[in-house]
């Protein structure tokens, strides 16, 4: 359990995913100083998840609301999260969201300021290292390629619609996306570049690498979002908006994500193959 450095009456538990929570707390016991060691974060899960979960850690700290929050452990999928934090079950649940999949919730959320800004984010198009068609590719040959995705992820699908794919197949989560693309069911996915020398991971035993000189920009924001409902939920939106304004203003926000791989300076002079395209 992770909770910030104030005493509260009683504790307030939010939900972040099992997997890159037990690797952040696991990060956190072995090297509490790794935001100013020089040592590489080679993380096995999402790094934007593990790195916003330190943004959410640290904002707390920063606030001065007394508050106590403890990150506890979910194994659901994103959906279901998603409706316990609709409902009030948990105030919050420490991942950001796309601008497009919750403009319409303001009913239900507490918005926060944008964590990461419209296209500070790159991606790479991720695909099986035996898939040398893939590999080969150049940006007006996507249109020969299929690609991975979960319909409700808006943004993902959009930027892949945009990218004229032969053919987008729709799964219901991550692995089995990732598992598409290993097997060759499907060339390719959207994917946060990772920390090897070759931004490479495994899956299940299988290698999965970008297509070098491709990167493709997200062109929404991403937020915290925290529940209406929940009785603790406007001190937490308080004081995560706190938090993180101070964490803007002196670039704490940035190094994070630079530090945990999230903005890749590896990447700078690849190549933006979507329509709305950013500045790194």
């Amino acid at each position: 359990m992770l909770t910030s450095g104030v005493t509260f009456a009683r504790n307030v538990g939010v939900y972040a995913t099992e997997k890159p929570l037990q690797e952040y707390l696991s990060l956190l016991q072995a090297r509490p100083g790794f935001m100013l060691d020089e040592q590489s974060l080679l993380l096995q899960q999402s790094q934007r998840i593990v790195s916003e979960i330190h943004i959410f850690k640290t904002a707390m700290m920063q606030s001065e609301q007394p508050l106590s929050v403890v990150l506890k452990s979910e194994t659901a999928n994103l959906k279901r999260t998603f409706l316990l934090t609709q409902t009030g079950r948990t105030a919050t649940f420490v991942e950001t969201y796309s601008l497009a999949d919750i403009s319409d919730k303001r009913d239900d959320f507490y918005i926060t300021q944008p964590v990461l800004a419209a296209g500070e984010y790159p991606v790479g198009l991720y695909t099986s290292i035996d898939n040398t068609r893939a590999l080969a590719s150049k940006p007006d040959q996507l249109s020969l390629l299929t690609a991975a995705s979960h319909p409700s992820w808006h943004t993902d699908w959009s930027i892949l619609e945009s990218l004229k794919f032969e053919h987008i197949h729709p799964v219901d989560c991550m692995d089995a996306a990732l598992t598409m693309v290993a097997k060759q069911k499907a060339d390719v996915l959207l994917f946060a570049f990772q920390g090897e020398d070759d931004f490479s991971f495994t899956h299940m035993g299988d290698k999965i690498v970008p297509i070098t000189g491709m990167k493709v920009f997200f062109p929404e924001s991403r937020h915290f979002l925290v529940s209406k409902k929940h009785p603790d939920g406007e001190a937490i939106f308080t004081a995560l908006e706190s938090g993180l304004s101070k964490m803007r203003e002196r670039g704490d926000i940035k190094k994070i994500y630079q530090r945990f791989g999230v903005m890749d300076p590896r990447v700078a002079d690849w190549q933006v193959i979507n329509r709305d395209k950013k500045p790194q």
